[in-house]
């Protein structure tokens, strides 16, 4: 396992160590190019990992790097053809790799562009873009190749649009709307072709400035008829957690922060 980059209590980091579950340790391997956090990291099919953008200690990034774990090294490749931090990286069936939205430099609005990284010549394309404008939303890769891109930060406030990539197209097509604006949450596909959208927070007008509001609530949004259903609370909530599908079909919510400062150590279930 690859752990890269992130940010301490002071300062954006490059380092990087690999993790060996058969001996249970960690070790130093050799630096990222650039400091980043909030990037995307994204296995390719030939085993090597794609890093791409995020924060330095002053701006969103639009360079990228290839890791390859034959000799433990980050390799340079060309730019993005637009900084972002906050935007997600989803795995197409070709091998190629879908990035959408963001944040652009210097701190500007979020972003409705995307575009399509080609591993065969290492270069990114432009893609026709979102709908809506998002940074922190989900996207999560359907059973039938398309990408569900759900919620996110849009301007200043949440959104609750929903839309698919057709990657034989390259257009996004509209996929309705989710029952509450979130963004920082999770969306996990499950063994039902559903999408479970967990948690998050929501941006929201208030009378002077805008507000935020931390979000216990879960929903089952389905693809084949861009519909949301209510699917209980999370116990806790929780904003900037992980959610990852286990092999009884069940879904285990980890960590995240309580929206004050404070990270959790607590853990839920989903069944």
């Amino acid at each position: 396992m690859l752990i890269a980059g992130g940010e301490n209590s002071t300062t954006v980091l490059k380092t990087a160590e690999a993790f060996d579950p058969a001996s249970g340790t960690f070790s130093r391997i050799s630096d990222m190019n650039r400091p980043r956090s909030g990037f995307t990291s994204t296995l390719l099919p030939n085993g090597k990992v794609l890093i791409a953008g995020g924060f330095d200690n002053q701006s969103s990034l639009a360079s990228a790097e290839l890791f390859d774990p034959a000799s433990n090294t980050f390799t340079p490749i060309p730019d993005m053809n637009f900084p972002r931090a906050g935007h997600t990286a989803s795995p197409l069936p070709d091998g190629r790799v879908l990035l959408a939205g963001g944040i652009g430099s210097s701190g500007s609005g979020s972003r409705s562009s995307a575009e399509v990284f080609d591993p065969v010549n290492n270069t990114f394309r432009m893609t026709r873009s979102m709908a809506v404008a998002r940074a922190s939303h989900s996207a999560t890769v359907l059973r039938n190749g398309q990408v569900l891109v759900l919620g996110g930060r849009s301007g200043l406030f949440s959104t609750l649009q929903a839309e698919f990539y057709d990657p034989p197209s390259g257009t996004f097509l509209s996929a309705g709307q989710l029952l509450e604006a979130r963004q920082a949450h999770t969306a996990t596909l499950l063994p039902s072709g559903e999408v479970l959208v967990a948690g998050g927070m929501q941006r929201f007008s208030g009378d002077d400035a805008p507000e935020q509001q931390l979000l216990s609530s879960a929903e089952l949004y389905a693809p084949d008829s861009k519909a949301s259903l209510a699917a209980g609370s999370l116990e806790t909530q929780r904003v900037g957690h992980t959610a990852t599908l286990l092999s009884d079909g069940s879904v285990l919510i980890a960590g995240g922060s309580n929206g004050k400062g404070a990270a959790l150590a607590s853990c839920e279930l989903y069944k």
